[in-house]
Order: structure tokens, then sequence, then C-alpha cells
């Protein structure tokens, strides 16, 4: 049975129940796999016009998909940006060398082919200079199709000579970082978002965001872009607070959110905590000699 030509993108056996999307419902897990389609379709790595994004599901799914950080917008809000895109899927670089490769396989093809016909012995200067044509153009072409098919085994294949051909190596910065340990948002992009959630306590919420962040182990700390990922932290914290969710003020404590007070519950009992959440939340560290086992 001859192999499916169409070009496809990746998608890991462990996508639908990975714990990164474990808040995500079928609908929103749907959609993240059609904006990863839309990208390698239009080979834009991994960003979409906010206009195009805007047209893609529901209002509510697409906050989800903000809110678990699979989607990050950019500064200036014209586009979104799928996180990690670049580390499963073909960059538009990649593609495009795959497909001048191709290109020249099957004209160098085609010519042998048409000089073991007539008899005659193709001219090296003269392949050299023929005018090129697209390939892709020709549905039935089995060469491109074949190097789309094998796309994956060419990629890997290129990491393990990653040191002979720097240039196809990926930038750092699309790896993304974890949060550094000094890392504060920018004038303009803390003045952006007093603008933008009024009555946000920007500095506590700073805070809780640098220690939960700093607190999370593995790739899931890590990020290629922090603003845009401080950005949706801040929107998620206003959409609770003006919910009518904060809490009162209790012995003279800092207003928490429900949110907040869950984080600062969850600190209470590491080794480490940070004593000054505790204090706004009015809590005091745990006892862990008194848990089982304890001394």
């Amino acid at each position: 049975m001859p192999k499916d030509k169409r070009p496809y993108i990746t998608v890991t056996l462990d996508m639908p129940d990975h714990p990164k999307y474990a808040g995500l419902n079928r609908a929103q897990k749907m959609l993240l796999i059609e904006g990863w389609i839309h990208c390698a379709k239009y080979l834009t790595d991994g960003v979409m016009d906010i206009k195009v994004w805007n047209k893609f599901g529901t209002n509510r799914d697409r906050i989800s998909l903000l809110d678990c950080e699979s989607v990050a917008t950019n500064s200036d809000g014209t586009s979104v940006l799928f996180v990690d895109y670049l580390e499963h899927q073909s960059s538009r670089s990649e593609v495009e060398a795959k497909r001048n490769q191709a290109r020249s396989a099957g004209q160098k093809g085609g010519r042998a082919k048409a000089a073991k016909a007539s008899g005659t012995s193709s001219d090296p200067l003269s392949e050299t200079l023929a005018p090129a044509t697209d390939p892709l153009s020709d549905p039935s072409s089995g060469s491109v199709a074949e190097v789309e098919i094998e796309r994956e085994v060419r990629r890997k294949e290129e990491k393990t000579s990653s040191s002979a051909s720097p240039q196809k190596a990926k930038p750092a910065s699309a790896k993304g970082t974890r949060l550094p340990a000094d890392w504060t948002p920018s004038p303009d992009l803390v003045e952006a978002m007093e603008n933008e959630c009024p009555g946000l306590n920007l500095r506590g919420e700073h805070l809780v965001f640098a220690d939960y962040w700093h607190g999370v182990a593995g790739a899931r700390g890590v990020k290629a872009d922090w603003d845009a990922t401080w950005r949706n932290w801040m929107r998620k914290a206003y959409r609770e607070n003006s919910g009518g969710r904060r809490l009162r003020q209790i012995g003279g404590q800092q207003n928490l959110t429900a949110r907040e007070l869950n984080i600062a519950q969850a600190e209470r009992f590491k080794s480490n905590p940070n004593l000054e959440l505790l204090r706004a939340a009015g809590l005091e560290p745990a006892n862990l000699h008194a848990l089982p086992g304890g001394q």
C-alpha cells in the first residue's frame, strides 16, 4: 500500500492526557491542534495574527489556552504565539531547505532519465543553469511527498549532525528559559498592565508569580516569553478579583485573592516557605515534625 503523501504535523501520543493540558476539555485541545495545523500550513513558525486567532473556537476556549500557557499574546497585542511550537514542528527555514533539496534532486533525476532515454549524457553546466521549477505545484511529485512524510526522520538526523551543520541549529531563545532570580517586568509593561487591570495589586501578584515559577520543576518551568507569561498571569488575577472574590481584610493582614490564599496554604508545607507570603495570608509554617514519621 503506498505511503500517504500529504503533509502533517507532529502530535505526541500522550498529548490528550499530558499534565500540561489537564485543565483543558476536548474542544479546547482540538482548538490547540487546529492552531498548530494553521501555523504549519502557512509556515508562520507558531505565530498567528490576532484577527485570525479571534475566529478560532469560542472566547472561553481561547482564554483557557492562554491560562494554561499554551498560547501567549505578544507585547502589542497584534498576534499570539503557540508556546514551544518549534520544539515539535518544522520551522519555515527547515521546510524551505527541504523543498530546495527535493527540487535539486528532482531536476537531476529528471535530466538523467531524459539523457538515458535519448542515449546522450547530460551537461553539468546546463544542469547548474537550468531554471528551477517548484515540485510542490505538482501534487503527484513523489520526491517532495517523500520528504514531507519522512520529515520526522530527517529532523532526528539533523539533530545528530547539528555540530557539523550549525546553520540549521535552532536559536536558543526558541527553547525558552527558566525565570531568572532577579527578573522584574519593565516599567512600560507595568504601566500597560496598570491601565489594563486597574486596582490590581501588581506588586503582590508579582511576588506570588515569582515564587510560583521559581518553584516549578522540569520543562513546565521553562518559557519562551516571560513578559507574555507575566501579562497572562496578571490578566487571570484581575478576572478573578473583578468577580468579587477578593477576601475581606482580617486582623490587619493584606488582602489576598482566593487563588493567592490557596498558594499560601501550599507554601506552609515547604521546607523553606516564603514567610512574606504566609504573613500576608495570616498563616504560620506548618509543624512538619507532627506529621507521621516526624521526630
